[in-house]
């Protein structure tokens, strides 16, 4: 039986946010037990980290997680939120942890971050000290 493109796409829509619940499921445990100071600390699960279903992924041990620390080290470009922050807005640092990137497959190639040319990029901030929670 073949699937109607409104099917497809509704899978399609169904299986990125499924395949991030799960990549934040299996790495729960690992990363927060993962404390600074601790033979386990900064990074140490950086070789377990993977996303299920992900065509592309490239992972990154960061000093800092937060937007204004990846900006400073190349992974986030300031054009992609610039407008969405309110002015005066408190800002975090100091959060060192592992930065995901990557794509699932797809067959639209107008977005040209990284030079990837996938429309289904995803990033994804795992905190050395995370709590489980996850922030969409």
């Amino acid at each position: 039986m073949r699937l109607s493109s409104s099917s497809t796409s509704r899978v399609r829509q169904r299986s990125v946010p499924s395949a991030l619940a799960l990549v934040a499921v299996l790495l729960t445990p690992a990363a927060a037990t993962a404390a600074p100071g601790d033979p386990g600390g900064h990074c140490a699960h950086l070789a377990r980290a993977r996303v299920p279903g992900a065509e592309r992924q490239q992972s990154a041990c960061l000093d800092e997680l937060t937007t204004a620390g990846t900006v400073a080290s190349g992974h986030t470009d300031p054009a992609d939120w610039a407008g969405l922050t309110p002015e005066g807005l408190a800002v975090p640092s100091g959060v060192p942890g592992i930065q995901i990137d990557g794509y699932f497959p797809d067959t639209s190639t107008t977005n040209t971050n990284h030079g990837w040319r996938h429309d289904a990029q995803f990033v994804i901030r795992l905190p050395d000290s995370w709590n489980g929670g996850l922030v969409v």
